[in-house]
């Protein structure tokens, strides 16, 4: 699988720093980036997850720091044969330390278009606001994504901790959004359970969801994501890492997926969960026997979900078909 092209929808860029990227600024050994940087056993929760992110946040405050992580993604992305990816972050989490949260846009959105002409993999981004965050912070976000819309920026996603927060403070910009004709994702239904997709969907209005695995606990809900072709960004190993589900066996994106489901596969954070998108296709082969012809399908819908305009995607669909022959 690892030379089969693939695509990527749900990656954010804080929490996918190399080892190589780490060391460069931090005296660090490969043994303490471990400790430090991936969230291990003794996580016990999506909270705990979260919570490695502040180390890498640290190290993404300045304009060389951003744009080397970039390259340093996109060198991720080459390994595993990505050929369209959509990079999230929050652009009020790197402006710590002096730069504004349209510089972090900018820096971003050039450097992407540097990457792409150096590595021939196409991307876009998506800003996130929190949930913990004020409906002021949330509108200077979805301002900045209003306005960088015809640059690289694609849609606005609600992310972070849904046992924590509500989506309350959020929801304005959401319908500010479908007055604008703004893209939307939201995180919903990975440690909650179908409710908050329901509440997702009935406020947010998302064309995809930010893992949504929970989903499978209401089979209605099933049948709307389906008859909507709502897609579901689904990162197993990180599931598995925030301890949702004890192992891949029991996680749902098999089921999911055989019952119609449009799921793509993603890495969510590389470094955080210690995983590449080549692994994740591995690990489905190993516990649920995936063949070729299932993973042409997930990429097709991801694809199908991307917020690449029709032509694009009729593109890229033919190169995944042309290349898992």
């Amino acid at each position: 699988m690892e030379n089969l092209p693939k695509i990527e929808l749900h990656v954010h860029l804080d929490c996918c720093l190399s080892y190589d990227f780490v060391a460069k600024r931090r005296k660090i050994s490969h043994e303490d980036f471990i400790k430090n940087f991936v969230a291990g056993d003794s996580c016990s929760s999506l909270t705990d997850h979260l919570s490695f992110v502040r180390n890498e946040l640290e190290l993404l405050q300045t304009e060389v720091d951003l744009r080397d992580a970039i390259i340093d993604l996109f060198n991720q992305f080459k390994s595993d044969n990505v050929i369209y990816a959509e990079i999230r972050f929050c652009p009020l989490l790197h402006s710590e330390k002096g730069l504004t949260p349209e510089e972090v846009v900018k820096i971003l959105n050039d450097a992407i278009i540097e990457c792409q002409e150096l590595y021939n993999i196409e991307a876009n981004l998506i800003l996130a606001t929190l949930r913990e965050y004020s409906p002021e912070q949330s509108q200077l976000i979805y301002d900045l994504a209003k306005k960088n819309k015809h640059k690289k920026v694609v849609a606005i996603d609600l992310a972070s901790d849904e046992i924590k927060y509500g989506i309350g403070n959020h929801i304005g910009i959401y319908k500010l959004a479908m007055l604008d004709n703004v893209n939307r994702i939201a995180h919903a239904g990975e440690v909650k359970g179908p409710e908050s997709v329901w509440e997702t969907i009935e406020n947010l209005n998302p064309s995809r969801i930010g893992h949504g695995v929970k989903s499978i606990e209401d089979s209605k809900l099933i049948d709307y994501l389906i008859e909507k072709k709502i897609h579901l960004e689904v990162c197993p190993s990180s599931n598995l890492k925030s301890k949702i589900y004890p192992n891949l066996k029991e996680h749902p994106i098999n089921e999911l997926y055989k019952r119609g489901v449009s799921v793509g596969i993603n890495t969510d954070g590389r470094t955080m969960t210690y995983t590449t998108l080549n692994n994740e296709y591995q690990n489905l082969i190993n516990v649920f026997g995936w063949e070729k012809a299932d993973f042409l399908k997930c990429n097709i819908n991801s694809i199908s979900a991307s917020f690449l305009d029709n032509d694009k995607k009729e593109r890229y669909i033919k190169q995944l078909i042309n290349s898992y022959r």
